[in-house]
């Protein structure tokens, strides 16, 4: 526990030392970040942990005190961030910390991509009107993986076979990417 302890004291460091290490070995240039989060809980008290509260739990242990873990992740697969919540935040509410902390971090570590704002990836839970009016504030394109029940809403719009393009593009390697079948769908906000 002790070596964790230190490791953690060093995190940011380490996190910086891998982002520039991945960005330059395997030649990125991330334009998609995935943020998500989870929670895990602790069977003890947890006294000494002022993050370790009792909150919504995901595995249905509301009994035990927990911290929340948001992780931002780009499409290679690489953990870029992660940062520890209190176990009784709502999930809405790191978003906009985490996206601007990560944003300053790629940028002064020159890794993200110069010509393309991130598209940035969450679910619903995460999605909120205040949340995609920040991101949309700040020049960022979203994707949001909403709940089966608000996907029921766009069924028809899938189904139909109408409307959708094929759109490829190559990676910064020159690697072909197989194509995709893309449907725009305009939204009022």
């Amino acid at each position: 526990y002790r070596v964790s302890d230190k490791l953690y004291g060093h995190r940011d460091a380490i996190e910086k030392h891998l982002r520039k290490a991945q960005a330059q070995h395997f030649n990125l240039s991330r334009t998609v970040l995935l943020y998500d989060l989870t929670n895990t809980h602790f069977e003890g008290a947890c006294k000494l942990n002022p993050k370790a509260k009792r909150g919504r739990n995901k595995q249905k242990r509301h009994d035990c005190p927990q911290v929340v873990v948001g992780m931002v992740v780009d499409e290679f697969g690489f953990e870029l961030a992660h940062k520890t919540f209190a176990g009784n935040q709502n999930d809405a509410k790191s978003l906009v910390e985490m996206v601007s902390t990560l944003r300053k971090m790629l940028k002064e570590e020159g890794s993200l991509s110069s010509t393309l704002t991130p598209l940035v990836v969450v679910d619903s839970g995460v999605a909120t009107k205040a949340n995609l009016k920040v991101l949309r504030a700040a020049g960022y394109k979203y994707l949001v993986n909403d709940s089966r029940r608000g996907r029921k809403a766009y069924h028809e719009n899938f189904t139909d076979g109408k409307g959708f393009a094929k759109v490829s593009g190559r990676m910064k390697n020159d690697i072909e990417r197989p194509p995709v079948e893309v449907k725009v769908i305009e939204e009022k906000h």
